[in-house]
């Protein structure tokens, strides 16, 4: 039977190749990688233009959320005011150089006033909204000025304010940074009277 076959089959190979050298890699990952929490706050700026509301995110997801529009300047009024949504403590926006005093007090007013919920009316349940405590605006040279400064002062909006961070305000002076803070002079100066009595 050895002498039938005169040539070896395709399928028996003489002699294994061995290749020594290591694989190629097509791509390698240097410096950090980025975590789920900030992967889906990425996906979720690429396709804004689709998000309707911002109610239940935790104030964490909210400022990797603005992180992010303002990376890509895309912290426009809709965002601002998605980002701004009733019921929330605080307000982060890390790049105002796209918003305007109105869309900034619009954003402001709609954050102090009470969500919009819908229930059956058997229900008494109302939720108050959250006084504001954090405020962080960078880069608002447009979007604040004495006249809005004045604005939030006599509304009430910085009453209850805790930590305000204001950065790149060329339009507001010394004394629109004073009628912005005279709430929280006049509370304080109510609260030192009365510890002297």
């Amino acid at each position: 039977f050895v002498g039938v076959l005169k040539e070896k089959p395709n399928f028996i190979k003489e002699e294994a190749e061995v290749n020594y050298e290591t694989p190629k890699r097509e791509r390698t990952l240097t410096g950090p990688i980025d975590s789920l929490t900030v992967l889906s706050a990425k996906t979720l700026v690429k396709n804004f233009n689709r998000v309707g509301d911002l109610y239940c995110l935790s104030e964490i997801g909210r400022k990797l959320i603005a992180d992010e529009l303002a990376k890509t300047r895309r912290l426009d009024e809709h965002a601002t005011m998605l980002l701004s949504s009733p019921g929330a403590d605080q307000l982060y926006l890390p790049e105002c150089s796209q918003l305007n005093e109105k869309t900034l007090l619009k954003a402001i007013h709609q954050l102090l006033s009470p969500p919009t919920i819908t229930y059956d009316g058997n229900s008494d349940d109302y939720i108050k909204p959250c006084p504001l405590r954090y405020l962080e605006l960078q880069n608002c040279g447009h979007a604040l000025s004495d006249k809005s400064a004045e604005e939030l002062s006599n509304k009430g909006y910085l009453k209850d304010i805790e930590v305000l961070q204001l950065t790149g305000m060329y339009k507001l002076s010394d004394v629109g940074i004073e009628k912005m803070l005279q709430p929280l002079i006049d509370l304080n100066n109510e609260n030192g009277n009365d510890n002297n009595n």
